[in-house]
């Protein structure tokens, strides 16, 4: 219910300040990764230089009851630079934002980093068309190396092959 709300009005192209980075500055030498909110076509015009040539992103999407019956809200892709949340809630599949998506994540040079990527690939094949191509899916993985463990949400992965976890995920 907070994200329908939250979205209600239409995102900003905006590069965010996180405060969880206890007032960090997000400037181009940092080494900090930059979130930038993609809504219109300036913001998509910004992101290209950066999604262009990249062998390898990290992928997930964000709604509500994720899934083909449910509702998509943001599209995340990340570089080692740069975050970028597609804001897709209101947009058709035949829209700019949506068409570049698709070119992206049906791109079978490019690595997609996912971790459980069942409902999301729903969602992005019946609500907008795309076909996830080259993903590789890191709870698929683990299941595969350590199926003995079961299905590990994203931390537990993580701390099962040593990793920093996620301090936002709990």
């Amino acid at each position: 219910q907070v994200l329908r709300r939250q979205h209600r009005v239409k995102m900003s192209s905006a590069i965010l300040e996180m405060p969880s980075l206890d007032g960090l500055n997000l400037q181009e030498n940092s080494s900090i990764p930059k979130v930038l909110v993609i809504c219109d076509p300036d913001s998509l015009e910004r992101c290209k230089v950066e999604i262009f040539g990249q062998s390898c992103l990290a992928l997930d999407c964000e709604g509500i009851h994720l899934g083909r019956e449910g509702q998509l809200s943001i599209v995340q892709i990340a570089t080692t630079k740069c975050c970028f949340l597609f804001d897709v809630l209101e947009e058709e599949p035949s829209s700019d934002i949506i068409l570049f998506l698709k070119s992206v994540l049906e791109d079978e040079s490019i690595v997609k980093i996912i971790h459980d990527c069942r409902a999301d690939s729903d969602a992005l094949h019946h609500l907008l068309g795309i076909d996830l191509k080259c993903v590789h899916d890191t709870q698929a993985w683990q299941m595969t190396l350590l199926p003995s463990l079961g299905r590990l949400n994203l931390n537990d992965s993580l701390t099962t092959f040593d990793c920093p976890i996620n301090p936002a995920r709990h």
